[in-house]
């Protein structure tokens, strides 16, 4: 494992917008505050394209860049303890080729090299996962030798080998991911036929993954969707056999459960989301060419508008760690924008352009 210092090249403003930020981050942030971690590019003065992780508070309104320059980096995850940040680089030290995952604190001063001959970056901050013990990261990636082909790789914090856990057939359109023990894994596999449960022992060196479930419910040859994953309950969304819309449903590999929490035939549900305690969902729902942004309980009740009916799209809500705010995905063709709603009410705040990688900085 290579350590690397993290320097800002000197530049005295960026030092001290970084000690700025520090001690905002150092402090439990205000219930009105919160801070966004994402990846943006640029160019460098020598027109070499570099993609940077920065930290935004969106009540402070600074920008403060996490990573060094001339890399492309992304896809950050925090431990659970919110005190590391884990995410994706282009730039492998000492050869300056390839993929690799680093590991940095949340002081953002020092780098470390987890994993090198990453093929391929993870896909979005959740599924980089950590264990809840903190000792393995997850994540589900290309296969160097077929890029269709979707591999889950396993690393451990400490410089542990990079290894593959198991992998999946170019059929396999939507996989999710949570830890149903220290050592076990819980795999959700969307492909055109069914969804599929595995299960899968971390510490076997030689892993062959054992189906728990499977459901074959929806439309045949559509794709199934997998969103989101909270304690043995995944988000699923799931084309209906009688009109052909999009319903949310929550599946339970452990009990075999399919519960449809939406029951819409008017409309389609794109996207659904747990909050951080499991307690509400967070759902983008689409009629013709209007979307909304709806809550409700984990059960399907209580539904709830916080973002009102709009020709723009709506998609990739992500609920703050304390429950209070949502980020989602506002806009089309013309730009988009990252924006912000209050749960309790109260209109949105759209302060940046959108990434893919957009997560929220932990509070705790």
């Amino acid at each position: 494992m290579r350590r690397v210092l993290y320097r800002l090249g000197g530049r005295t403003l960026s030092v001290l917008l970084l000690l700025t930020m520090l001690a905002i981050f150092a402090g439990q942030m205000l219930p009105e505050g919160g801070t966004l971690v994402y990846s943006d590019g640029s160019l460098t003065t020598d027109f070499r394209v570099q993609r940077r992780l920065y930290a935004y508070d969106i009540r402070q309104h600074v920008r403060v860049p996490l990573t060094p320059i001339r890399q492309v980096s992304g896809d950050a995850s925090f431990s659970p303890d919110g005190q590391r940040i884990a995410y994706a680089s282009d730039r492998c030290n000492p050869t300056g080729t390839g993929h690799c995952l680093y590991l940095m604190t949340s002081t953002a001063r020092y780098l470390d090299r987890i994993a090198a001959g990453v093929p391929g970056y993870p896909v979005g901050g959740k599924r980089l996962l950590w264990s809840p013990d903190q000792t393995q990261l997850v994540f589900v990636g290309a296969s160097p030798r077929d890029p269709s082909v979707p591999l889950i790789y396993q690393v451990g914090p400490n410089g542990d080998r990079l290894r593959t856990l198991t992998s999946f057939s170019p059929a396999d359109y939507s996989i999710g991911m949570t830890w149903s023990s220290l050592a076990m894994l819980t795999a959700l596999v969307g492909s055109r036929d069914a969804f599929t449960a595995y299960q899968l022992d971390v510490e076997e060196s030689e892993n062959t993954p054992q189906v728990i479930q499977q459901w074959q419910i929806g439309q045949a040859n559509f794709a199934q969707f997998v969103r989101d994953s909270w304690r043995g309950t995944f988000l699923t969304l799931v084309r209906s056999e009688q009109n052909g819309n999009f319903d949310v449903y929550a599946l339970e590999p452990l009990t075999g459960a399919a519960i449809n929490l939406s029951r819409t035939p008017n409309l389609d549900e794109m996207d659904a989301v747990f909050s951080e305690d499991g307690a509400w969902i967070a759902l983008v729902v689409v009629r013709g060419r209007q979307s909304a942004l709806v809550i409700m309980r984990k059960d399907g009740s209580d539904r709830r508008v916080l973002v009102p009916p709009t020709d723009e799209v709506l998609a990739s809500p992500s609920w703050s760690d304390d429950g209070k705010r949502i980020l989602y995905r506002f806009g089309g063709v013309s730009g988009e924008r990252a924006c912000v709603v209050a749960v309790d009410g109260g209109p949105p705040n759209c302060p940046l352009a959108w990434q893919p990688d957009m997560i929220w900085w932990p509070a705790r």
